[in-house]
């Protein structure tokens, strides 16, 4: 009854029947079980495993588990278990493909150091987010994952060493995504023709390869996102040692044992220096870059000193600061965009409000002329206004149109920063509103009069 569930068990995969047994004979309270799955799921221990009716399964409780009809014995549901098989890393080298459009991949390097319950970690993470319920199941092994991502993509996560030109060896993570290819019958000459496929600036540029064979960037971003975040959790956690680098072996070193690695950083760059000569990875800056990465350079390259106040009124607490300055050690712009960028990507709020929080920390830091620069005219009038509201800013709300239901989400979407939800609400009021830009100050003056606010009146009919 059990030996499907064993087998099962060494693939990754624990069946909570032989989860209700092991439990059992541990002298474990069934009326636990539950509680104690629930556990190791928000801890990562284990995934629960999706199918088509996941949601229809229920866990049976008894008190009795010497029958058929046991708890064990009706149990329908199942477990990935990543750390049920041990990390070994690989001696593959890993060569990354990086000249063709269905297949791209990056090495993380860890600084040297892998903690060994992160892979797993990481593999939990992607199956908890991208899981596919009704696909085949995600093909596990001591050191690589091949997982899906989404009906296009898949994701292949792997442990890999080798040797670089200065006689190191590396232990690094690889990432490759992989666009899907649909099974279909093409004639021999269709098929010389796309073996023929040739790429110019990251796109399939003969005929017989279509969208259907290009990565997404969206997507490649996506990933990388996911991996970088759950970096972040793991140091969070209290693992140490979770700084990494973007790399991948050099054009230079394909046929060597050694591996040159170059550094990717922020996917800025079209070209990386190899000894005189240079390596093109403008793919990787098409699929990777992105616009947003551009402006926080520009903006990392005009802060100061004041930079570690602009972090902590952006939410991070001294530790993070130590973090950022030590894994960019002599390297201020560098500490100063990892914070920019790890904080756009961390923050779980509409882009708009994200746009309005590094506004309001700039302003909050004393630097007026990058806020300037980050809003318009009309957003900064709008944000001296929302300085100088009280709590009356709820009653005005209502006379600008909102309803109470509109007032929670912008106390909710800017939890524990009344400053922002009052800007929040009157830079919404402005872009919903039509009619010219009297009329609307025409408006705001009477709604600020319903309020008790005739100072503030007064200040917007100046303007008229």
């Amino acid at each position: 009854m059990y030996s499907e569930a064993f087998r099962n068990l060494n693939k990754g995969i624990l069946d909570e029947m032989l989860l209700h047994k092991l439990w059992k004979e541990q002298g474990i309270d069934s009326k636990k079980f539950q509680y104690l799955v629930d556990l190791m799921i928000r801890f990562g221990f284990i995934c629960e495993k999706m199918t088509s009716s996941t949601s229809q399964n229920t866990v049976v409780e008894s008190t009795s588990v010497e029958s058929p009809t046991s708890a064990e014995a009706v149990a329908k549901r199942s477990f990935f278990v990543p750390l049920r098989l041990a990390v070994e890393t690989s001696s593959s080298e890993g060569n990354s493909v990086h000249d063709e459009c269905q297949v791209i991949s990056i090495f993380y390097d860890l600084c040297g150091y892998l903690p060994d319950v992160l892979f797993p970690y990481i593999v939990i993470d992607f199956l908890n987010k991208y899981q596919n319920a009704t696909g085949d199941d995600p093909k596990l092994s001591h050191d690589l994952a091949e997982l899906y991502f989404d009906q296009f993509h898949h994701v292949i996560l792997s442990l890999v060493n080798f040797v670089t030109k200065q006689d190191e060896r590396k232990f690094l993570l690889k990432v490759t995504i992989k666009r899907r290819v649909a099974i279909k019958k093409i004639s021999t000459t269709e098929r010389e023709a796309y073996k023929r496929v040739t790429i110019k600036d990251g796109v399939a540029i003969n005929k017989t390869c279509n969208t259907e064979c290009k990565l997404s960037p969206e997507v490649c971003k996506q990933v990388l996102s996911t991996l970088e975040m759950s970096f972040k959790h793991s140091k969070d956690g209290g693992r140490r040692g979770i700084s990494f680098r973007r790399c991948i072996p050099c054009d230079c070193s394909d046929k060597s044992e050694k591996k040159h690695m170059q550094m990717l950083g922020d996917f800025q760059s079209e070209m990386l220096a190899c000894h005189g000569d240079g390596m093109d990875v403008t793919r990787y800056k098409q699929l990777f870059g992105n616009e947003a990465s551009r402006e926080l350079m520009d903006l990392a390259k005009k802060l100061g000193n004041e930079w570690e106040q602009l972090a902590i009124y952006l939410g991070y607490t001294k530790v993070e600061l130590d973090d950022f300055k030590r894994d960019n050690r002599f390297n201020m712009l560098g500490a100063i965009f990892n914070m920019l960028d790890s904080w756009h990507k961390t923050v779980s709020v509409a882009d708009k409000s994200r746009h309005l929080q590094l506004t309001l920390a700039l302003r909050q830091a004393n630097r007026n002329d990058l806020a300037d620069k980050v809003e318009g005219d009309a957003s900064r009038e709008l944000m001296d206004l929302a300085k100088n509201l009280g709590s009356e800013w709820e009653q005005l709300a209502i006379y600008l149109g909102f309803t109470k239901a509109n007032l929670d989400c912008f106390k909710h979407d800017n939890c524990g920063n009344i400053l922002l939800a009052m800007f929040t609400m009157l830079d919404a009021w402005y872009k919903e509103t039509s009619g010219t830009e009297m009329s609307k100050n025409s408006q705001l003056s009477e709604a600020l009069r319903m309020a008790n606010r005739n100072d503030l009146a007064d200040e917007v009919e100046r303007k008229l």
